[in-house]
């Protein structure tokens, strides 16, 4: 039996002892000729609701005491828990992914995918603490199965939900013949070199006029290599100091802090642009770099960010450029507006482009800068919500003034602002760092 086995049967014998074990969902009244009365209280007390009948069948919502809480016929109600027989689930055999002979050369997916709005638990018990709703049609990756119970994975949390809470879905992408991949070159490009494959990479020239740089633009994306067809590594704003290491045709290499790639020559001077407080947002020079401002859609996620001095950004400029990005959509993993933001992406591309250069991961930002007590909290502090009992941190956001705080919630909201003073995140406020002082 290994660790994870050992944890997770520990949990389900210590609560087994404390009489709060339920592995069901259902529950069956019986032994009890003239019917069982549904209450409102869990109290012998409690004012009587219905009247279930014997061997009716009722959904248990949790175990208080002596009594159940459950729905019966459209009702909520408590039902004394000595008449009500647990019914266990039949437990799902996983699904078997028995490789098939593909002779359409088809490629397939396999999505884990939420059927509903699901409750993620603390461990394999239905009355044990919910630590986290996942919503309706989510991914989620499934690491582990215990019975009728999976551990699974869902952004930074982790927990148990019920097996037939999700299903699998398998997606078929034919595979393109060759002919309906074919494309007919225009005469006028075949002599192109760009559209002629490079079998060797571009030569780096290292005898550079000047290896110490500035960004001459609002926005300018640094790139895993010398093209724009690259990956963005990161974004760095208007008169942003980086260093020159070598020139590859019409690109720079360049480092900024932990950060290596490449940014084309034309978004980099010698020297810092003048701005003063009362211009206006310089634009985009017409480089490779360039969003089209025809496309709407497309400019949306392509937001030029407002000039924020690295040296001197303070949380008030890091709150008003975070502001522009309410409403982008939550994406688990994203980083940046062109792919939407998970909770620590977002707080993570918010202050390097600002110019502070903090972890891509919560648990390292939790301990990035100094403490801050949440009676002295300012704008532009980052701060953190655990939404478990262990303690480890769960959500991330930056908080904007006046007992609110502006994150990357979830899926179905993205970019909003909620209150850390009630609610949710009241009762789930963990600490704060402050990393612009």
């Amino acid at each position: 039996m290994n660790k994870f086995e050992k944890i997770s049967v520990m949990a389900i014998a210590s609560l087994a002892l404390l009489g709060t074990t339920v592995f069901g969902t259902t529950g069956k009244v019986y032994n009890t000729s003239q019917g069982l009365v549904l209450r409102g209280e869990a109290s012998k007390s409690g004012a009587p609701l219905a009247t279930i009948a014997n061997d009716a069948e009722v959904e248990i919502i949790e175990k208080t005491g002596e009594w159940y809480k459950v729905k019966a016929n459209g009702q909520e109600g408590y039902l004394f828990a000595e008449y009500v027989k647990v019914q266990e689930e039949p437990a799902q055999e996983p699904e078997e992914n028995t490789p098939q002979e593909n002779t359409d050369n088809n490629q397939t997916t396999t999505d884990t995918i939420t059927k509903s709005e699901t409750k993620m638990y603390m461990v394999p018990v239905i009355t044990s603490s919910v630590i986290n709703t996942i919503p309706s049609n989510t991914q989620i990756n499934v690491e582990k199965t215990l019975n009728n119970w999976a551990y699974i994975s869902y952004g930074e949390s982790k927990g148990w939900v019920r097996t037939y809470s999700y299903k699998v879905e398998t997606t078929t992408i034919p595979e393109q013949t060759p002919e309906e991949n074919s494309e007919t070159v225009p005469e006028e490009q075949q002599n192109n070199p760009e559209n002629t494959p490079q079998e060797q990479a571009p030569t780096e020239n290292t005898n550079l006029s000047f290896t110490k740089g500035y960004i001459n633009v609002d926005s300018a994306n640094v790139r895993s290599g010398p093209s724009t067809d690259t990956e963005v590594v990161t974004t760095l704003i208007l008169n942003t100091g980086v260093t020159i290491a070598a020139q590859t045709d019409e690109w720079y290499k360049i480092t900024y802090g932990n950060y290596a790639g490449y940014i084309h020559k034309s978004l980099i001077s010698e020297t810092p642009i003048s701005t003063s407080r009362g211009s206006e947002v310089r634009q985009p020079e017409n480089t490779q770099e360039q969003t089209p401002v025809e496309n709407n859609e497309q400019t949306k996620n392509e937001a030029v960010a407002p000039p924020v001095s690295s040296n001197s950004a303070t949380g008030e400029k890091i709150v008003s450029f975070a502001k522009q990005y309410l409403g982008y959509s939550y994406v688990y993993g994203g980083t940046s507006p062109s792919t939407g933001f998970d909770c620590s992406g977002f707080v993570y591309y918010v202050f390097n482009s600002c110019g502070y250069n903090i972890s891509r991961s919560c648990s390292v930002q939790a301990n990035s800068g100094t403490a801050v007590s949440k009676a002295n909290l300012q704008p532009g502090d980052i701060i953190f919500f655990n939404n478990t009992s262990n303690g480890s941190i769960g959500h991330v956001g930056i908080y904007i003034g006046d007992g609110r705080f502006i994150h990357a919630a979830n899926s179905t909201r993205g970019v909003v602002t909620d209150t850390i003073n009630s609610g949710y995140y009241y009762t789930y406020y963990y600490s704060a760092r402050r990393i612009a002082n």
